[in-house]
Protein backbone atom coordinates (compact mmCIF):
# COMPACT_ATOMS: atom_id res chain seq x y z
CA UNK A 1 0.00 0.00 0.00
CA UNK A 2 1.40 3.39 -0.95
CA UNK A 3 1.20 6.79 0.66
CA UNK A 4 -2.12 8.30 1.65
CA UNK A 5 -3.12 11.25 -0.49
CA UNK A 6 -4.07 13.75 2.23
CA UNK A 7 -5.61 16.09 -0.34
CA UNK A 8 -8.12 13.41 -1.22
CA UNK A 9 -8.79 12.64 2.43
CA UNK A 10 -9.56 16.28 3.19
CA UNK A 11 -11.59 16.71 -0.01
CA UNK A 12 -13.56 13.56 0.82
CA UNK A 13 -14.29 14.91 4.30
CA UNK A 14 -15.46 18.23 2.89
CA UNK A 15 -17.70 16.55 0.31
CA UNK A 16 -19.14 14.22 2.96
CA UNK A 17 -19.83 17.20 5.22
CA UNK A 18 -21.62 19.07 2.45
CA UNK A 19 -23.74 16.04 1.58
CA UNK A 20 -24.60 15.52 5.26
CA UNK A 21 -25.57 19.19 5.67
CA UNK A 22 -27.78 19.15 2.58
CA UNK A 23 -29.50 15.93 3.64
CA UNK A 24 -29.88 17.25 7.19
CA UNK A 25 -31.50 20.43 5.90
CA UNK A 26 -33.90 18.49 3.69
CA UNK A 27 -34.90 16.06 6.41
CA UNK A 28 -34.95 18.35 9.46
CA UNK A 29 -35.60 21.72 7.87
CA UNK A 30 -38.21 20.75 5.30
CA UNK A 31 -39.73 17.33 5.91
CA UNK A 32 -39.75 17.23 9.73
CA UNK A 33 -39.97 21.00 10.42
CA UNK A 34 -43.67 20.95 11.39
CA UNK A 35 -43.13 18.01 13.72
CA UNK A 36 -40.09 19.71 15.32
CA UNK A 37 -42.12 22.89 15.90
CA UNK A 38 -45.00 20.88 17.34
CA UNK A 39 -42.67 18.98 19.68
CA UNK A 40 -41.00 22.16 20.90
CA UNK A 41 -44.41 23.73 21.46
CA UNK A 42 -45.49 20.67 23.48
CA UNK A 43 -42.42 21.16 25.67
CA UNK A 44 -43.30 24.80 26.19
CA UNK A 45 -40.35 26.12 24.21
CA UNK A 46 -40.03 28.33 21.17
CA UNK A 47 -38.67 27.30 17.79
CA UNK A 48 -34.93 27.02 17.33
CA UNK A 49 -33.16 30.37 17.41
CA UNK A 50 -30.34 31.42 15.12
CA UNK A 51 -27.77 31.02 17.89
CA UNK A 52 -28.89 27.43 18.49
CA UNK A 53 -28.58 26.63 14.80
CA UNK A 54 -25.08 28.17 14.73
CA UNK A 55 -24.18 26.10 17.80
CA UNK A 56 -25.35 22.91 16.10
CA UNK A 57 -23.20 23.75 13.08
CA UNK A 58 -20.14 24.41 15.24
CA UNK A 59 -20.62 21.04 16.94
CA UNK A 60 -20.97 19.44 13.52
CA UNK A 61 -17.71 21.03 12.40
CA UNK A 62 -15.92 19.80 15.53
CA UNK A 63 -17.31 16.32 14.92
CA UNK A 64 -16.08 16.42 11.33
CA UNK A 65 -12.56 17.34 12.43
CA UNK A 66 -12.62 14.56 15.05
CA UNK A 67 -13.85 12.03 12.47
CA UNK A 68 -11.03 12.96 10.09
CA UNK A 69 -8.48 12.49 12.88
CA UNK A 70 -9.87 9.04 13.67
CA UNK A 71 -9.94 8.02 10.00
CA UNK A 72 -6.35 9.20 9.51
CA UNK A 73 -5.29 7.21 12.57
CA UNK A 74 -7.05 4.17 11.25
CA UNK A 75 -5.54 4.49 7.79
CA UNK A 76 -2.05 5.04 9.19
CA UNK A 77 -2.38 1.82 11.19
CA UNK A 78 -3.57 -0.06 8.13
CA UNK A 79 -0.90 1.54 5.95
CA UNK A 80 1.76 -0.04 8.09
CA UNK A 81 0.24 -3.39 7.28
CA UNK A 82 -1.11 -3.95 10.80
CA UNK A 83 1.41 -6.72 11.22
CA UNK A 84 1.27 -8.33 14.58
CA UNK A 85 -1.11 -8.14 17.46
CA UNK A 86 0.59 -5.18 19.11
CA UNK A 87 0.08 -2.84 16.15
CA UNK A 88 -3.56 -3.83 15.72
CA UNK A 89 -4.22 -3.60 19.46
CA UNK A 90 -2.50 -0.20 19.77
CA UNK A 91 -4.46 1.17 16.82
CA UNK A 92 -7.73 -0.21 18.15
CA UNK A 93 -7.13 1.17 21.63
CA UNK A 94 -6.20 4.54 20.17
CA UNK A 95 -9.40 4.75 18.12
CA UNK A 96 -11.50 3.54 21.04
CA UNK A 97 -9.99 6.07 23.45
CA UNK A 98 -10.47 8.88 20.92
CA UNK A 99 -14.13 7.93 20.56
CA UNK A 100 -14.71 7.73 24.31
Amino acid sequence: MGRINMGRVILGGIVAGIVADVLGYIVDGVILAPQWAEGMKALGRTDFSVSQIVGFNILGLAYGVFANVVVCGDSSTLRRGAKGRRVRRTGGVGRWSAAA
